[in-house]
């Protein structure tokens, strides 16, 4: 980083890791081609000093998903978020199927869905 340009402490925030943030990413920081950091996040933030009026690029690593963000440092924003797909949200729906004559439950059979 350039000892001359003002210095500013952004924050990166990594979504979609899920409710208990066990499983951290892996964040990869690059100027000009060169990788400057690389860290592992902790509860799914990293907080770092950045040149102002700078781009940089972040890589993402979670898993066997990467993301790649162009960033631009200034003085509207100090917070930048990256979004993973992983862990969503899931809400399951059972259906208890019974028999029409004898109201027992279907164990066993084919059942065929289709749009409408």
């Amino acid at each position: 980083m350039k000892g001359d340009d003002i210095i500013k402490n952004i924050t990166i925030k990594v979504l979609g890791l899920g409710n208990n943030k066990n499983i951290q990413a892996k964040i990869y920081i690059y100027s000009n081609n060169k990788c400057i950091y690389e860290c592992i996040t902790n509860n799914a933030v990293i907080n770092i000093e950045l040149c102002n009026n700078e781009v940089y690029k972040i890589k993402a690593i979670l898993l066997n998903q990467k993301i790649e963000k162009i960033i631009f440092i200034n003085n509207y924003t100090n917070i930048y978020y990256l979004t993973f797909n992983l862990f969503k949200q899931q809400n399951n729906t059972f259906l208890l199927l019974k028999d029409y004559y004898y109201n027992l439950p279907i164990e066993r059979g084919e059942l065929i869905l289709w749009q409408k």
